[in-house]
């Protein structure tokens, strides 16, 4: 971690770069730009999740107010979780999160309704934070994802496993250079998928999970695709969580356990948002879930793009209200 702070300003709005981020990667005279934006305020430079931490606790002590994040869903996430624990524990109010929209598809920032490019973004939250008149924002519930602990390991906006997860890594495997990547490893699935090749049937691979819904248990033998969030969109434009955004309180959700080939009807109402009914899927509306199996002992889960693996059982609820800058264009 390193952080450059002015003498000028107090630490009342802060920036985090996200070193891994696209857009810190692919087009770093961006990232300048975005820098100079903000000189004469903190700005952090960061490689890994673990350095967010001194990072919330710096900003706790500072009772900043906005934070501006360098990078994509994964950072928003990040942040959210670290900041939450952090300002928990020393009884500190959340600051605003202003993602940039740095990341790979940002698919997370555009269902929130956040408009604008980075750089553009950028000048609009400095310039309406400065200005102290005007400064806009929109209150979003989180998803809590809680480890076997009842500790929250991770809050988000959407998240899944089984096809989610196997389908993001191959994602990063391909080099996540954004939409052209996902549609490569879309339409090399859907291939595998016409002829019964090993690849869709990877990705597809059944997992052996007791999830259980509001305390119902879901009657499907095993799951290979199970999705929980507040937004519809999970990237690419796909939109298979037909009951989201729900009614306050509540997360959407569908579970699938369907070989691919037989799920090939079922593409256009995932692109076009429309519920997928049908034996062996499970969808709508819960306040809470609980995943648990009795063949393993812990899961891999996706949360906001990112990949985690969490000891079982877990149990995905209802979390905190976050502010989100979103500028009036």
């Amino acid at each position: 971690m390193a952080y450059v702070l002015a003498d000028k300003k107090e630490a009342t709005l802060v920036l985090i770069v996200n070193e891994n981020a696209r857009t810190s990667i692919k087009n770093p005279n961006i990232k300048r730009k975005v820098v100079n934006i903000f000189s004469g305020y903190p700005i952090f430079q960061t490689l890994s999740h673990d350095t967010v931490k001194d990072i919330a606790k710096f900003c706790a002590e500072k009772d900043t107010k906005a934070v501006a994040l360098f990078g994509g869903d994964g950072t928003l996430s990040c942040a959210m979780t670290t900041f939450a624990n952090v300002c928990g524990a020393l009884d500190k109010p959340l600051p605003v999160f202003c993602p940039l929209k740095a990341g790979t598809m940002n698919t997370v920032a555009k269902e929130l309704g956040i408009p604008l490019n980075v750089v553009k973004l950028s000048l609009s939250l400095k310039r309406n934070f400065e200005s102290k008149i005007t400064f806009p924002t929109i209150s979003k519930q989180t998803i809590s994802i809680k480890d076997s602990e009842n500790h929250t390991s991770r809050l988000c906006f959407v998240g899944g496993l089984g096809i989610a997860v196997n389908f993001l890594e191959e994602y990063y495997e391909f080099g996540a250079h954004g939409i052209s990547d996902a549609l490569r490893v879309t339409g090399k699935l859907v291939w595998s998928t016409l002829f019964h090749g090993s690849f869709s049937k990877e990705l597809f691979r059944p997992l052996e999970l007791d999830v259980a819904v509001d305390g119902r248990r879901l009657p499907l033998k095993s799951i290979r695709a199970l999705l929980w969030g507040k937004i519809k969109s999970v990237g690419i434009e796909a939109k298979p969580l037909y009951f989201a955004p729900p009614q306050e309180g509540k997360m959407a959700f569908i579970a699938i356990d369907r070989e691919p080939f037989h799920l090939l009807p079922k593409v256009l109402p995932i692109f076009t948002g429309k519920p997928l009914c049908g034996v062996d899927i499970e969808e709508g509306v819960a306040k809470y879930m609980k995943i648990d199996s009795s063949s393993s002992k812990n899961i891999t889960i996706m949360a906001d793009a990112d990949i985690i693996t969490l000891d079982l059982p877990i149990r995905v609820e209802q979390g905190p209200h976050v502010s989100l800058y979103c500028p009036i264009v």
